[in-house]
């Protein structure tokens, strides 16, 4: 029996982190320790916020969803490979930084979080031509 396109070409991620852990981190790190996790506009967006920590907490949890999305569509990935950007409209959008990946995969994220945990869910589609 032959797999459909959406058994062999989407798959699924979800993460939910604590707020509290990354206020902490917030506290005890060097930027240039969130540097090696989060790309220069992401911390650029979440360090504009009175308080950066529930921005950074859903940005990691995306990272997170990301990579449980790609690894059984064979891709590893790694924290700043793939980064959120906000459209106009303030809708998250997710993109990886590389355009090689981005020629290979689309991704599709919703971040949401409460005052205790942020939380996001990713699905990751491989593009036909790839």
């Amino acid at each position: 029996m032959q797999s459909s396109f959406f058994e062999k070409n989407v798959s699924l991620g979800v993460d939910i982190e604590s707020i509290e852990r990354f206020k902490e981190m917030i506290s005890r790190f060097k930027r240039s320790t969130l540097k090696r996790i989060y790309t220069e506009t992401e911390l650029k967006y979440c360090f504009s916020k009175i308080n950066p920590a529930p921005s950074l907490a859903a940005r990691f949890a995306f990272k997170e969803a990301a990579f449980k999305a790609l690894s059984p569509l064979g891709e590893r990935i790694y924290h700043r490979q793939v980064e959120i950007n906000n459209s106009s409209s303030g809708a998250p959008q997710a993109r990886f930084v590389s355009e090689e990946l981005n020629s290979k995969y689309l991704l599709k994220v919703t971040l949401s979080h409460s005052r205790h945990d942020a939380i996001a869910f990713v699905a990751a589609i491989k593009r036909d031509d790839s």
